[in-house]
């Protein structure tokens, strides 16, 4: 019956990458069966999944995305607090020039929290691709221009450090 669904509704078709969650489970589909479907891996491991697994767990068709959402965390140095208006201004307009990401998207950079030795900041953007490679490399791209734009505006990021006060008498 879940084959059936499977072929009725076509949630995802051979090539298709999909994930369950659930079952912390992601890889690209081979073969859809009756009663199984075959799953090959990230990794490369061939793995057969009982069709009515997909009645009862959540399905992520990652072939579907339109594009892909990146999250680059980075942290600038107490010491540079005053600097990081100018930085995520100047993040915000060089992401903006990049053919890579999708401008009809969300696209920010914000400062986020207070750490324990650093201020930590955020870039939100999404890529104009689906493909996960092409994800990769756009995140890549962010990560050294994240460096270039700190340091152009005189920041730095922190490294973490602690601080050890000795008592008296030892």
């Amino acid at each position: 019956l879940t084959g059936f669904s499977i072929y009725v509704n076509r949630p995802f078709v051979v090539g298709d990458l999909i994930e369950i969650a659930s079952q912390d489970l992601q890889g690209t589909v081979e073969k859809i069966g009756w009663f199984y479907t075959q799953l090959r891996t990230l990794d490369r491991q061939l793995v057969f999944i009982p069709n009515a697994i997909f009645s009862t767990q959540a399905l992520m068709n990652i072939s579907q995305t339109d594009n892909r959402r990146l999250l680059i965390d980075f942290s600038v140095r107490y010491d540079d607090r005053e600097r990081i208006p100018a930085i995520c201004t100047e993040l915000t307009e060089r992401v903006k020039n990049l053919p890579e990401v999708n401008p009809t998207r969300e696209l920010c950079v914000l400062f986020r929290s207070y750490g324990e030795s650093s201020l930590d900041c955020q870039l939100v953007c999404c890529s104009t691709s689906n493909d996960y490679l092409d994800a990769l490399e756009l995140q890549h791209t962010l990560l050294l221009l994240v460096g270039d734009v700190v340091e152009s505006q005189g920041a730095s990021m922190p490294y973490p450090t602690r601080t050890v006060i000795q008592a008296d008498g030892q």
